[in-house]
């Protein structure tokens, strides 16, 4: 979908900037962190992994076999350790995983419902 690529083109553009948030004050670490809720195929995770030299995606989904799909996609294009998949609803497994995570983007482009 157009807005999908568009979306994951101004994160990269914004991740860009990181460097001069930190500099600031604000988390000295390079990486950028990222969420991606409703991952599905993980094209989004997948991409910006591929396009940002520095960062930890956190790729979330409620369908195991989304995120199985997902997993594979990484896989193949080499990221896979970039992104950690995580079954659950989305913002609740980021609960259990580290209280004091500091998330720099959230993103989503979850699926049409038919209205």
């Amino acid at each position: 979908r157009p807005e999908t690529e568009i979306l994951v083109e101004k994160v990269i553009e914004k991740v860009q900037n990181i460097r001069k948030w930190r500099s600031s004050g604000y988390r000295r670490d390079g990486s950028a962190i990222i969420v991606d809720l409703c991952t599905g195929s993980g094209n989004i995770a997948i991409s910006l992994a591929r396009n940002i030299a520095s960062c930890k995606i956190y790729a979330i989904d409620i369908s195991k076999g989304a995120i199985q799909i997902a997993r594979k996609n990484a896989k193949f294009h080499k990221v896979k350790g970039k992104i950690e998949f995580i079954l659950g609803d989305l913002f609740s497994p980021l609960e259990k995983l580290n209280s004091n995570l500091e998330v720099d983007f959230v993103v989503s482009n979850p699926p049409y419902v038919k209205s």
